[in-house]
């Protein structure tokens, strides 16, 4: 995919006509700088002695520049801070070399293409998976759950030596720094850690990151039977895969008519990752499953899977009723809703979701008609802002969530497309057998 993306973006004549443009513009504005050059209403640039006063002309041609490397690049590596920071950098760079609009325009499309060969791996604390001793880093696709004293193992056999420059760590209190000759910095950091291999550009890392924990935490719990009941239950708030929250059900002081209150807590729950859970999820079957989940290509069922799965820790994670609802059924939809536009939505998730499900054709019709009542519910917050919502509705939609993703990763072929699992279920739903 990347090597199409790079192909399409070097051909694109588009580009080529924008940027010769923006640097046209570019030229006339450093030429024009003068006494009044922080009075500029369009802003100004400096760079390594070159000052530049912007043009309206100038900032256009930069906006159409980067709306159109943008709309190439696509959301998951386009971003216009960063794209336009770039191509102006880039500017003073061919200005300053006396470099014609040829060379300009060349080498400023190799830089953006190397925005889509960035190789990051991002490191955040895990508050929510416990490894317990002697329990090996556990892969999940792109995520890996490891110890702070692994990670300190990985980071010094990678880390060049750099005589300035440390990375500290201090395993009883679970905390990371980057020693700096005039000082140390604390990074985000706890006894155990997640590694995430991220494919984005380097604004979105984070965004990046935290959903495929998502995605993987909710791997977690579907693939394996092992786990005891400390997991955190359906219908509760789930807590942030990264951030300490032991006691999110704390309350404020609260008044009752003449009486007052306060605190109150419930421990929130957590994974607890042992040497069988390990071992079972570092089965080959399970292993070849995460990775086929996290590496899909475009169209196949396997995407649909990743981002459903993406929006059940979400849900999971929500501390509104009425948000977890809507975000459970966003998975449900995810999986089951067809690229047709035309067919409604009620009736096919809930006609397909009960194939999946059923156990018998006879039992469709139930099936179909509880999601129907629950996707009421749905339908009145986000159509006239209710929030109606019962903690009952919410553990059903996550259930049905949960099986559905469930059967499907057992039962389905995820490299094949989305659209002939969408028919086969289409096909089934009157009444025939669901041929997987």
């Amino acid at each position: 995919m990347s090597e199409k993306l790079k192909s399409k973006i070097k051909s694109n004549q588009e580009i080529k006509n924008l940027l010769s443009e923006f640097y046209a513009e570019f030229q006339k504005a450093i030429k024009k700088t003068d006494n009044n050059f922080f009075n500029s209403e369009h802003g100004f640039s400096f760079y390594e002695g070159l000052e530049v006063s912007h043009t309206q002309e100038m900032n256009q041609a930069s906006y159409d520049l980067v709306k159109q490397a943008e709309k190439l690049l696509g959301a998951r590596y386009g971003d216009e801070k960063e794209l336009s920071d770039l191509i102006r950098n880039q500017a003073f760079v061919a200005f300053k070399a006396k470099n014609n609009e040829k060379d300009f325009i060349k080498i400023t499309i190799d830089k953006i293409l190397e925005i889509l060969d960035q190789d990051f791996e991002v490191y955040l604390p895990n508050h929510i998976v416990h490894i317990e001793k002697d329990v090996p880093p556990l892969k999940i696709g792109d995520v890996r759950i490891i110890s702070l004293i692994d990670m300190e193992k990985e980071i010094k056999s990678a880390f060049k030596p750099n005589k300035n420059v440390k990375i500290l760590f201090e395993h009883d209190k679970g905390e990371m720094f980057i020693d700096f000759k005039d000082g140390k910095i604390s990074l985000p950091s706890a006894t155990n850690m997640w590694a995430v291999k991220t494919c984005t550009n380097r604004t979105y890392i984070k965004e990046e990151a935290l959903w495929k924990i998502g995605v993987a935490l909710s791997l977690l719990r579907l693939s394996s039977q092992l786990w005891d009941n400390r997991i955190p239950k359906r219908g509760e708030i789930e807590a942030s895969s990264i951030s300490k929250d032991e006691n999110i059900m704390r309350n404020g002081l609260v008044r009752n008519g003449e009486s007052f209150s306060g605190g109150g807590e419930s421990f929130s729950g957590i994974y607890i990752l042992d040497k069988k859970i390990a071992k079972d999820l570092n089965k080959k079957k399970q292993q070849n499953l995460f990775d086929q989940i996290f590496e899909f290509s475009s169209g196949q069922l396997a995407e649909q899977v990743f981002n459903a799965l993406g929006w059940l820790s979400k849900g999971r994670q929500e501390n509104d009723r009425a948000a977890k609802l809507l975000d459970f059924f966003t998975a449900i939809e995810t999986l089951l809703t067809r690229q047709d536009k035309n067919s409604p939505v009620i009736d096919t998730i809930s006609r397909h979701a009960s194939v999946i499900l059923a156990k018998t054709i006879k039992n469709r019709e139930s099936i179909a008609k509880e999601l129907k009542a629950l996707y009421s519910y749905r339908s009145q917050t986000v159509h006239r802002g209710k929030r109606n919502t019962s903690k009952s509705d919410v553990i059903k939609a996550e259930l049905y969530a949960e099986m559905l993703l469930y059967v499907v990763m057992k039962e389905c072929k995820l490299n094949s497309s989305h659209e002939d699992f969408c028919s086969k279920l289409a096909k089934a739903s009157y009444g025939s057998k669901w041929e997987k």
